[in-house]
């Protein structure tokens, strides 16, 4: 892999250094930023969402966001882990809503077909009567 800040060690690159990078559009300084907080974006987001099977996409949300928002980075505001808890947090808290949405939907969906169903089935028994009249 290129280095983006021109060293050979990944330790020596500060995290404003990569957002620089970053911001540039270096899809390497991207690589870099993962390999250094992956397992702290994945604790993060396991503590909100509790189950492994959407962690990966959620780190997926959180880079793409970081990507493509990368200009609005501001160090003196926090830093990159913080960011990046942040973003994790969010995207992890707005996947729960969405599932939360989504069961409702499911729950309404499913309260109306019943609801049509009783109502055909009362149609049927209606014409059954009018037909035997």
């Amino acid at each position: 892999m290129t280095n983006v800040m021109g060293s050979t060690e990944e330790t020596e690159r500060s995290d404003d250094q990569l957002m620089e990078a970053l911001v540039d559009r270096k899809s390497e300084a991207l690589e870099y930023i993962y390999a250094r907080y992956e397992s702290l974006l994945c604790a993060v987001i396991l503590g909100v969402i509790r189950g492994q099977s959407e962690v990966d996409d959620i780190v997926h949300d959180v880079l793409l966001r970081l990507w493509e928002r990368g200009d609005r980075y501001n160090p003196s505001s926090g830093g990159l882990r913080e960011l990046l808890v942040a973003l994790a947090r969010r995207c992890a808290l707005d996947r729960l809503q969405r599932r939360a949405a989504n069961r409702r939907e499911d729950h309404e969906i499913t309260t109306l077909m019943v609801s049509a169903k009783s109502g055909y089935d009362r149609f049927d028994e209606g014409s059954e009567l009018i037909s035997k009249k």
